[in-house]
C-alpha cells in the first residue's frame, strides 16, 4: 500500500482536527492513516505558508496538486561514477576466470585510481552491473524425456587426484 494516494477529504479532515489540538498519533488512529503521512501532510501545509481556510477552500484537483509529491530532481552522475561504469564490463569478464577475486580488482583499480571508490562500493556496483547483465534461460522439458550435464566448477580429472589423496 506505498505511495497509495488518499482521498482529498481525508487530508482535509487531518487538518482539520489538527487545527483542532489533535496530535498525529491520535489522527492516525482516528483516520487509520500511518503517522508518517499524517506528518507529511503536515509538513507541507506547513511549508506552504498558507492559511488553512484559503487550504480547505480548494477544490479537489488544487489541492491534490497541491499535496501531491513533486519530482525529485535527476541525480548528477560524478567523474568517478561514469570512470567505473565504464571499468565495469572488464571487470565483470575478468572475475569469471579462476583465482580472480574482487580484492584483487579493487586494489587494481585503486592504484589506476587513487581517489575512486573504496571497496564496498566498489563491490556493490560491481555486483548490480553483473546482477543486471547477467542473462537466465528457463528451460521446458518434460520429466525423464533428456538429461542436462552441468560442466561448471572443477574438472573431473582434479577431482580424482584429490579423491586418491584423501
Amino acid at each position: 500500500m506505498s505511495n497509495k494516494t488518499i482521498e482529498m477529504s481525508k487530508i482535509r479532515q487531518v487538518l482539520r482536527c489538527y487545527a483542532s489540538g489533535y496530535g498525529t498519533k491520535s489522527l492516525s488512529d482516528m483516520l487509520g492513516l500511518y503517522r508518517n503521512t499524517i506528518e507529511k501532510y503536515l509538513h507541507l501545509y506547513q511549508k506552504s505558508g498558507l492559511s488553512m481556510e484559503e487550504i480547505l477552500r480548494m477544490d479537489d484537483s488544487c489541492l491534490h496538486s497541491f499535496f501531491q509529491e513533486k519530482t525529485k530532481p535527476k541525480e548528477v552522475v560524478s567523474a568517478r561514477c561514469k570512470t567505473l561504469q565504464t571499468l565495469l564490463p572488464e571487470y565483470a569478464k575478468r572475475l569469471k576466470k579462476k583465482g580472480v577475486s574482487r580484492q584483487m580488482l579493487h586494489a587494481e583499480y585503486l592504484a589506476d585510481y587513487p581517489d575512486g571508490y573504496r571497496r564496498s562500493r566498489f563491490c556493490a556496483c560491481l555486483q548490480e552491473y553483473m546482477s543486471t547483465s547477467r542473462p537466465a534461460a528457463h528451460l521446458e522439458h518434460k520429466v525423464g524425456d533428456k538429461m542436462f550435464i552441468d560442466y561448471a566448477g572443477d574438472k573431473q580429472g582434479s577431482l580424482v587426484k584429490v579423491c586418491k589423496y584423501t
